[in-house]
Parts: C-alpha cells; structure tokens; sequence
C-alpha cells in the first residue's frame, strides 16, 4: 500500500508490469472525456457496467490528457482502493502511486493518490485534508460517484474548489444504469461524456450472456415501506428471513445451479448467516462475508477458495456489490429485493465477466420474486425495459427483448404492445399474435396524463410514441436527472434536446410532433374522435392488398396503426 506517515512504501517496490491493453470502446471513452476537456467541460460523468474495465480507463487518464499536475483518485472502499492502485501502477509504471487512508499517509513524492472517502472526507478530517493543496492537482477522479452526493464527498469537493474551479478535471465512473437512480448528481456533473449499457457489452462479447429464473415466493413485501427509493433495511430483513423462504433460496440453487460458483446476496447479517447455515445443512460448500469478515486474512482466503471450487456458494450482505470482481462466478441469487436499478444492476454485474479459462458462456440470475402490490421490485426482464412478470424459464434476456421488441413492430395492437406489462410468459405472443384487440386502448401512465394531450406509452424506462412509417419520439430520464428528446422521422435522427424537468420534455416532445406529423395528431390525440369512427375504402382497400388481418369493424384509427406499422417493418 501507500506509505505510513514520513514513509513511501511505493519508492521501493519498483513494479514492472505490462502496461494494460485498451478495448475499443475504452479508447473510445479517453477520445470523449479529452474532446469534453477541450470544450472547455470539466464536471464529466462516465457510465459504464461492472466487467466494462472503468478502473483501467481511468488509470490511463493522466498520460491521455498529458497531465503534469498530480491525480487524485476518490473511492470508499477498502477492495476498491486496492483495485485502483494496482491498475494505476500497471498503467503508469513509472509513476509513484501512493494510497491515503487511515494510518497511511501520501508523501509529497506522490504523483498519483489514491484516497479514501471515510479518512478525508468527514468533518473531523479538515486537517488532513489541508494536506493536498488543490493547485497542485489537475485531475480528481470519483470511482463509484453515485455516492457523489453524500456529505462526505462534498467536503473533499469543497476543499478542491469544486465545481466553480476550472483548471481542475473532474470525472466521475459509475456502473449505475444511463436511465437509472442518480438524485443529487446533476449538480455535480454537467454531462454523461460516455455511456455504455450491458445491452451492448454483451452484444459486443464484452460481457456473457444473461439467462434468467423467476421463482415466486409466499412472503408479503406489501407492508414493508420504503426510505430514500428503497425497501427500509430493518423491516425488508424481518419480512425475509423467514426458514420458508430460506429453504426455497438453497431449492432453487439445487434445481437451477447446482455445482456452480453462485452469489446470493442477502438483506442484512442475520439473513446473511441465515442462509449461509441453510446451504450448509444441505451439504453445500459455502461461506458467509459480511462487513465484519476481517479484511486483510478471512475475506481473501474465502476469495480463493471459492475461485478453486472448494467454495460453491457465497452468501453476503452489501459487500460484494462493488470492488469483488471474481471472473469465475455462473450464478447469482437476488434474495435481496431491492426496487434500486443501481443496486440490481451492481449484483447481477458480479456474475457477467468472462472467464476464457473457464469457458463460461453466460452467467443465471434466479430472482426470488416476492408479493409485492405497491412496490416495483427489480428483476432481470425490468431492468431491460421488459415487463417486470416476465418469466424467462432460464432463457436468454437479450434474446427475449429482441423478441418482444420485434413482436410490438409487428402487432401494433396486440395486448403486448398495448399494455406491456402484460406479458408474463413468452408463449403468449403466439397467442397474441391470432387474437389481436383492435380496440384495446393504450393505457396511459400519470405522468403522462398530467403532462401530455397525446398517446405516450410507458415503455424501455421513458416513454415511447410511434405512427408508424419510421416516426419514432422519446423522452428517456438519465442519471443526471435531465430529460433527452429524441425525435425520427423516416429513420433520420431530427430532434435530439435535453431537458431539466419532466414537464418541460413533454412540452417539447408535444410541439415537436406537431411540427412534424400534423397529419398524424388526429391518430395521436389521447381522446381523439377516430377511435370510433369507421375505416375509410381506401384504408380497407390497403390492408387488403398489404394481406393485413382485420375485423369488419376496424376504425380509421386502428387502421392508420395497422398500416403505419406494417410499412416501417419492411424497413
């Protein structure tokens, strides 16, 4: 590690490693944060999955910008401090890397500190902080900033100047999801300057494939409430760790991913040796971390047991979420309900590395589905934009939305399409596709009614409007907390704006579709007067002629959908 006070342990090391090798991408991700800096942008935000290689991006940052000042890298745990020094000095080995945190001091020899939250950024901390002096650093890099926002960050920010100076770089790297939770961190970053999302990382062969299990559980979440957009620890825990459930989370190993290297995490300690007891009385190797598991002895020798196979299974209580990147991982189990999109997204991300040694080609997730009426619980389908019921019986979910997503091009008006959330099973599209309902209205969410006049369907995390004909608009929500509107038409990009409120991006969204498609308001209004009237002869005359299916008592809306739709699918 760094040095203690007055030492510099980093002086005698003399590591030597290769430097690491940039994925496309990565490259990709160093151009934007540079062309950014040049623009004169200098609060920049990076989203990327777990596996996608953020430390290594920004351990090249300092030789990418050219940067002569030092570089001061924040993190907040002890495995991500860990991580970060060892990539800077494989990507920087010339450079002294020194870490701050604890009784571990940073000498003035440092040219790269790696610092941690908990020493620096409390309040008591103001004189250890009076140590780095901020003229002489040129880069401050946030590793998982959506804890950004927290006060123990902002004292460090504070002490740097930060945001109102602007000859020091700040970056932040975050595997929080493009459209998922962020509170607070628009204030602190001007501009997501790169995103990639598992979607894409997993198309590319960055990440394996994602295969998904549903089993539904008998426990009640419905009086379980809710604080700071999650369940509340303490009675999530009670309502949980019952020896029903308990059971059904080891059945479910047993019958899904027996043998394999699996991680369950769990809702506290209790449930955590709860668990870990479970899967041992069921002859189950299996280990127990929890935030107590001694750090420097027990965790890494559990580590390594479980990458030799002499562990199988996991079980932890939010330590592995961040920092564990074990490549060897087949199985997650989410016995943890959780309706944060981050958090989901952090759990699943253990399981998605490759692992050419081992051959893995995909990684299960099994979701312990609970009763849950007033609370949108995260599973593997929701967090694709999928609905939330969805049971994917262990097939792929990049498959299944690809799937759905040509299933709702095709049949405009078929239930799915309608009402997404609909579908639980995939065998209903067949059924679907025979017995479409004409007249099913689309059903609208609250945020649409109080902010629009026109037909905007809740779906892929935003909102979606289409008239067929390549006309596609959106408004999507990212991490900033802006709104982006994008409009096509015929397939060409025409509209692509940010907004800061909800209202404000339905205003816009609405002005531009009118501007756009007049001819198609009458198709788009919420209680426009064509859903009751007939086809016209000319419509009827093109569904027949296109061999579109319809009853004898199609309206003209239905009927513009129908056609519409028909003419984009051919492309």
């Amino acid at each position: 590690m760094g040095g203690r006070r007055g030492m510099n342990l980093s002086l005698f090391e003399n590591p030597s490693p290769p430097k690491l090798p940039l994925r496309p991408y990565q490259e990709e991700c160093l151009q934007a944060i540079r062309k950014a800096k040049e623009e004169g942008k200098n609060r920049l935000l990076v989203s990327l999955p777990t596996g996608g290689g953020k430390t290594v991006i920004f351990s090249r940052l300092p030789s990418h910008l050219e940067e002569k000042r030092k570089t001061l890298v924040l993190a907040h745990r002890d495995e991500l401090i860990g991580q970060a020094r060892r990539k800077f000095i494989a990507s920087n080995p010339e450079m002294f890397v020194e870490i701050e945190q604890a009784d571990h001091y940073s000498t003035p020899f440092a040219q790269a500190v790696i610092a941690s939250v908990a020493t620096l950024g409390p309040e008591r901390a103001a004189k250890r902080r009076g140590r780095f002096w901020p003229e002489q650093y040129g880069i401050i890099i946030t590793d998982e900033c959506h804890h950004a926002a927290a006060k123990t960050y902002q004292n460090i920010y504070e002490h740097f100047g930060l945001p109102d100076r602007k000859d020091i770089l700040h970056v932040g790297f975050t595997a929080t999801p493009k459209r998922g939770d962020g509170a607070g961190l628009g204030g602190i970053y001007e501009e997501i300057v790169y995103h990639k999302d598992i979607g894409e990382m997993i198309d590319e062969g960055w990440l394996v494939e994602i295969k998904g299990r549903r089993v539904s559980t008998s426990t009640d979440l419905s009086r379980v409430r809710s604080s700071m957009g999650d369940f509340q620890e303490n009675e999530l825990a009670e309502a949980v760790n019952n020896d029903n459930r308990n059971a059904l989370v080891v059945k479910s190993y047993l019958e899904f991913a027996e043998g394999k290297r699996c991680l369950v995490f769990a809702v506290d300690t209790a449930h955590t040796i709860a668990l870990r007891d479970t899967f041992l009385a069921a002859g189950i190797p299996t280990a127990a971390v929890i935030g107590t598991t001694d750090v420097e002895k027990e965790r890494p020798q559990i580590y390594a047991d479980f990458a030799a196979g002499r562990i199988k299974v996991i079980v932890n209580c939010m330590v592995l979420t961040e920092g564990y990147d074990e490549p060897t991982v087949e199985a997650i189990i989410q016995a943890r309900p959780t309706k944060s999109s981050l958090l989901y997204t952090q759990i699943i991300g253990r399981g998605l590395r490759l692992s050419p040694e081992t051959g893995k080609t995909h990684c299960l997730v099994i979701d312990l589905v609970d009763n849950s009426t007033k609370n949108s619980v995260k599973t593997i389908p929701s967090l694709f934009g999928l609905p939330a019921n969805l049971d994917l019986k262990g097939g792929e979910v990049r498959a299944a939305e690809k799937k759905i997503k040509a299933f709702i091009k095709e049949h405009p008006m078929s239930k799915t399409a309608v009402d997404p959330e609909s579908l639980t099973d995939l065998d209903q599209l067949e059924i679907q596709s025979q017995e479409i309902d004409f007249f099913a209205p689309p059903k609208l969410s609250d945020e649409v009614l109080e902010n629009s006049k026109l037909t905007w369907i809740s779906r892929y995390g935003g909102w979606t409007m289409s008239c067929g004909a390549g006309r596609e608009a959106k408004i999507e929500k990212d991490i900033l907390g802006h709104y982006t509107v994008t409009i096509h038409d015929e397939g060409r990009l025409m509209v692509d704006q940010k907004e800061k409120s909800m209202g404000c991006a339905f205003q816009a969204a609405d002005r531009y579709v009118r501007e756009f498609w007049p001819d198609a308001l009458n198709l788009l209004r919420q209680n426009a007067g064509w859903k009751s009237a007939p086809a016209t002869d000319a419509q009827l005359n093109i569904l027949r002629r296109m061999r579109i299916p319809f009853p004898a008592n199609i309206t003209k809306g239905a009927a513009s959908l129908l056609i519409g739709q028909k003419i984009a699918s051919r492309g």
